[in-house]
């Protein structure tokens, strides 16, 4: 059964985080390790011998561990620091069309 909202809920649900706790994001953060990585590649024209067939609608498939010297490439990108980075990963370059303030004047 649902259960009532709040009015200032209603778009979001319970879904929107409400409060910041850095400490539930460093936990959440740790989980995200290589050797617990699934990885899936998608596409129409990769090329490959698939070994399994999906029972509902017959979408051919592979399962196979990722090999370990791919593991380690990832262990080592993710302990690197940010000068041993390549240039282009980076966070995009500030947008000042951006808006920060985001209030409404009043005009009589």
């Amino acid at each position: 059964m649902q259960k009532p909202l709040p009015r200032e809920w209603l778009l979001s649900g319970h879904s929107k985080l409400r409060k910041f706790d850095p400490e539930l994001i460093r936990e959440g953060l740790a989980c995200l390790r290589p050797d617990n990585l699934r990885l899936t590649i998608v596409s129409r024209n990769f090329p490959g011998n698939w070994d399994r067939k999906e029972k509902w609608y017959g979408t051919e498939y592979r399962y196979e561990d990722i090999p370990a010297d791919f593991l380690a490439e990832i262990e080592k990108a993710a302990a690197s620091g940010a000068q041993d980075r390549l240039p282009e990963l980076h966070l995009p370059h500030k947008n000042n069309f951006i808006p920060t303030n985001l209030e409404v004047e009043k005009k009589e």
